[in-house]
């Protein structure tokens, strides 16, 4: 997603069931504080919250509602198609918009959205109209005048994810299928780039953002400086099955050493980039992961996407013995639960339980690999 967060804004006039007069100069006056909002927030979490409220974008001359609930009932999406101005909601909305995200089902599984899903987006739509307040632009949240436990749109504590990791032998044959990938002019960038996910199981706009100076030696180890949600810093290791074949993929395209272009005055380039040098979509890295799930003969190949990978790791973690404050740290995660547990703590790369995890998915791709 660019500075601007998603490019021109759509005409009134593309907007479905949007009055086509005032009411339609009025709708673009509040998309553009929409995205004077954006613009604002930090980091990742730009376009995780543009993509959670909708932000529309012109894309071939039409309406295209880019979040990936797909369904028309994002916050943007919902209010254009009920003619409901962003500056005049009032709690009957919110109830009504509640009640769409809870009943709508996805047009391509026909299933209802998990509640994880509802919980994200009208936290994200919550934090439109909060800084709607801070700037004086509105004098109330509509978001809070429900109870959003009532209405499905909380997430509850303890509430386990629906997102079914990987076992120990299809990471082995999917490790084993990017190493022997059949589409050779990629294989060295997949290979790494496999790896990669599943062993330090960043977020995917955190590997796409990443670029090669962001990796560094400390303690004769390497490590991986990654900016999580919230634009924080937070160091994680590089295990060495990864870092050989980065390095492989990354002396292809004649970088060398990520060490050596870190203090350069020009930005270095991205981690993993298309054949454009240009960082891979989000969409990109999961449709690598489904062909190559394909490839390894995975059922249901299209359940294998990069935020699997980090469940996947948690499962493998626990399996090994690490405890879940120690797979937290390794994350990131930030939580009331869980954020004084780090003030104090030093970063240990040499103790990070994706090195163990690394060396047990070797195992299990060197046992794949005879057979593709």
């Amino acid at each position: 997603m660019s500075e601007d967060v998603a490019g021109e804004l759509v005409p009134a006039e593309a907007i479905p069931a949007q009055a086509r007069d005032e009411a339609g100069e009025r709708w673009q006056r509040e998309l553009a504080i929409v995205r004077a909002w954006l613009k604002e927030v930090k980091g990742n979490t730009k376009s995780t919250y543009a993509d959670a409220i909708g932000w529309p974008y012109d894309k071939n001359g039409t309406w295209r509602d880019t979040s990936r609930l797909r369904n028309g009932v994002t916050w943007l999406s919902w209010c254009a198609r009920n003619g409901v101005h962003l500056l005049d909601v009032g709690r009957q909305h919110v109830v009504a918009w509640a009640e769409a995200l809870n009943e709508t089902p996805h047009p391509d599984t026909g299933q209802t959205l998990p509640h994880s899903t509802r919980a994200h987006t009208f936290t994200a739509a919550s934090a439109f109209y909060k800084w709607a307040m801070q700037e004086g632009i509105t004098v109330v949240n509509p978001m809070e005048l429900i109870n959003r436990s009532n209405l499905g749109v909380e997430m509850p504590k303890g509430t386990k994810s629906t997102t079914a990791s990987l076992t120990r032998e299809e990471v082995g044959a999917l490790l084993a299928a990017a190493d022997n990938d059949a589409v050779e002019s990629l294989r060295l960038r997949n290979s790494a780039m496999v790896w990669f996910l599943f062993t330090v199981a960043p977020r995917v706009t955190e590997m796409t953002t990443l670029r090669v100076g962001k990796i560094r030696h400390t303690h004769g180890v390497r490590v991986v400086d990654l900016v999580l949600k919230g634009d924080r810093p937070h160091s994680v290791t590089l295990p060495p099955e990864a870092g050989e074949r980065l390095d492989r993929y990354l002396s292809s395209r004649g970088i060398g050493s990520a060490v050596v272009l870190r203090g350069k005055a020009s930005a270095p380039p991205y981690l993993f980039v298309t054949a454009n040098d240009r960082p891979l979509a989000r969409s990109a890295v999961n449709a690598v992961l489904e062909r190559l799930a394909r490839q390894a003969g995975i059922a249901d190949p299209k359940r294998v996407t990069a935020h699997v990978a980090r469940h996947t790791l948690k499962t493998e973690g626990n399996v090994q013995g690490y405890t879940d404050e120690q797979l937290q740290e390794h994350f990131g995660h930030r939580s009331k639960e869980t954020t004084g547990r780090y003030g104090n703590k030093h970063f240990d790369p040499a103790s990070s339980p994706g090195l163990a995890i690394s060396a047990a998915y070797a195992e299990a791709a060197a046992e794949h690999r005879g057979s593709l």
